[in-house]
């Protein structure tokens, strides 16, 4: 009877012991994954247009597009100034800009799940430099229901800045040279000669005949 005892004990222990780490295993590779691997954001940058000259303007636009599980809590926006590009405005009014800095945030708040939110910043192009400027992705911070609390960064974009525009000079035409008009007698001379010659004409003409 002991005998059967000590070997339910033992299957029992075993048991326990493979559930405990079964579900050690689980919550370890949920919390990996939420942790350092897991974005509850599909975040997507682009620019528009992608080539730029000197005092051009261009569109800086950010998806973000919830495909956590759950409600998304507490969002925010946060991104730096290019020291080639001047903040002009954004599609969202009253951005908030740190003091002494180039940084702006802007909270956006909840986002549900497959719902999507569309930021978007126009700048203005101060440098004459020919040079491919990088603008840094960005900074999307957040909390889950669960407590945790992270960001995630966006991709980068590129921008050819193509220096000054120079303006083509358009070829003028060539302006027609001045005429002094004419004084009256000469283009009544002119309107008589022909005239007049005709009739000299007719008179050499019956002169010769006569002789």
């Amino acid at each position: 009877m002991t005998k059967n005892l000590n070997v339910q004990r033992y299957v029992f222990i075993v048991f326990a012991v493979i559930i405990l780490v079964i579900s050690g295993s689980i919550l370890q590779s949920k919390g990996s994954s939420l942790d350092n691997n897991y974005y509850p954001f599909q975040l997507i940058m682009v620019a528009d247009p992608e080539e730029a000259y000197q005092n051009d303007h261009i569109d800086i636009s950010l998806s973000i597009t919830n495909i956590h599980f759950d409600e998304i809590l507490n969002i925010s926006v946060e991104f730096d100034d290019h020291q080639d590009l001047e903040f002009l405005n954004s599609s969202i009014p009253n951005l908030d800009i740190e003091n002494e800095t180039d940084e702006r945030s802007y909270p956006i708040g909840n986002l549900q799940v497959d719902d999507y939110f569309l930021f978007s910043v126009e700048f203005n192009v101060t440098t004459d430099d020919t040079k491919t400027i990088t603008i840094d992705g960005m900074n999307v911070s957040y909390h889950l229901r669960n407590g945790l609390s992270s960001y995630v960064i966006s991709n980068t974009v590129a921008i050819l800045l193509k220096g000054e525009q120079k303006v083509s000079e358009t070829d003028s035409r060539p302006t027609p040279p001045k005429y002094d008009s004419p004084d009256d007698s000469i283009v009544y001379f002119a309107y008589l000669f022909p005239i007049i010659m005709f009739g000299v004409s007719i008179v050499v003409l019956r002169r010769l005949r006569r002789q």
